[in-house]
């Protein structure tokens, strides 16, 4: 069975407006300077790193096959090149590109081990937005004088990410929390950054029609502007407690449930009447990173 060309490009056309349908209302945020602007970044890079990578391929495949070392090193000299130059421009553009950066840090199945390491600068140390910033954005989504809030607020951020960092604070009365606080802009750029994906991926699938990433982009613009909404989040993670709730090792025994299947995990307390669609106070707990 073949697809006719109104069908195909029907289909196409479908594909290239999915993220504004999935983003929705949304989409009216993102203006035309800046997607051009930010499109003109990323193409420069991708352009880039697509011809290295294509003169790579050429001079691998000018060896013969029993020079396999040459062949891998080539490889890994690439990969080692391009890993720490995508990890300076994810970096440098923030927003989606900080999330594409983690995404594949933590995809040890399918990238090389330069790009795991080199990309693991993107899980939390990234630049800090000034605390000025920060307190401006409590103060305006929390209501009143940070100080009729907490006692303390450490103006240094224990953890910055793509779309929020944390600080930890005092609560007045003396309760050790943490606040996390959504970047300036970041819902801007990061449903630019998703047109920008989209156009992007399109490219590559028209350049090489076996890489095509169009579902990890459906994907992405679906669940995105819910990341974007503290209020969600504070949702689910209460929601997870509840479920969680009967498993703890005094409920499960209680129930009957094998002591292999009880799970001790203590969750972080959102503190009512702290929690925005922008800013997200819980209970602070103190642990180490493991991944």
């Amino acid at each position: 069975m073949t697809m006719s060309k109104d069908t195909k490009g029907k289909k196409m056309k479908r594909e290239q407006s999915l993220v504004d349908s999935i983003v929705g209302e949304r989409a009216v945020e993102v203006s035309t300077c800046g997607l051009l602007y930010r499109q003109a970044k990323v193409f420069h890079a991708s352009l880039g790193v697509f011809l290295d990578y294509k003169l790579c391929q050429w001079s691998s495949n000018r060896l013969p096959d029993e020079e396999e070392e040459k062949k891998d090193s080539i490889w890994d000299r690439t990969h080692e090149r391009n890993s720490k130059y995508l990890c300076k421009k994810f970096i440098g553009l923030e927003g989606l590109w900080v999330k594409l950066g983690q995404y594949l840090s933590s995809r040890a199945d399918v990238m090389p081990p330069s790009y795991l390491e080199a990309l693991s600068k993107c899980q939390d140390s990234l630049p800090a937005r000034p605390f000025s910033e920060i307190k401006a954005l409590l103060e305006k989504e929390l209501g009143g004088r940070i100080e009729e809030h907490f006692e303390h607020v450490d103006p240094v951020p224990i953890a910055c990410a793509s779309i929020a960092q944390v600080h930890r604070a005092r609560l007045v009365g003396g309760r050790e929390v943490v606040i996390k606080a959504q970047h300036g802009r970041v819902a801007k750029r990061l449903l630019q950054d998703l047109k920008n994906l989209e156009t992007l991926c399109d490219l590559v699938r028209r350049l090489e029609p076996d890489f095509d990433f169009s579902p990890v982009v459906r994907e992405w613009a679906r669940e995105i502007p819910g990341e974007l909404d503290f209020r969600r989040e504070a949702g689910n993670q209460r929601r997870v407690e509840r479920n969680l709730a009967y498993l703890r090792p005094a409920n499960a025994a209680r129930l009957g449930v094998p002591d292999a299947l009880a799970i001790d995990v203590t969750f972080p307390q959102i503190i009512d009447g702290l929690f925005t669609e922008r800013v997200l106070v819980m209970s602070y707990i103190d642990g180490f990173k493991f991944l």
